[in-house]
């Protein structure tokens, strides 16, 4: 079972578990990385670039991180860019 992490504390919606914090944070650190989203917005990135840049930010104990990052790429873009 993974474990539940509140966030209520933080913004008054409903709990998440540890992989979608995770992940939220994962987001969070491409969308600072300014001179990645200025190439995205230009001539682009390729979509390994952007798992890569993910990759980084996920925490190296988590299993399949691998998967994980190149699966949040999508989520990452409609959430930085819109859908």
């Amino acid at each position: 079972m993974q474990a539940q992490i509140t966030r209520q504390s933080i913004d008054g919606e409903a709990p998440l578990n540890a992989l979608d914090l995770y992940k939220q944070r994962a987001i969070a650190g491409l969308r600072r990385q300014q001179h990645l989203i200025e190439e995205i917005q230009g001539a682009g990135a390729s979509w390994s670039t952007l798992m890569a840049r993910l990759l980084e930010q996920l925490p190296e104990h988590l299993d399949g991180r691998s998967n994980i990052a190149c699966h949040l790429v999508r989520d990452a873009l409609n959430k930085i860019f819109g859908p």
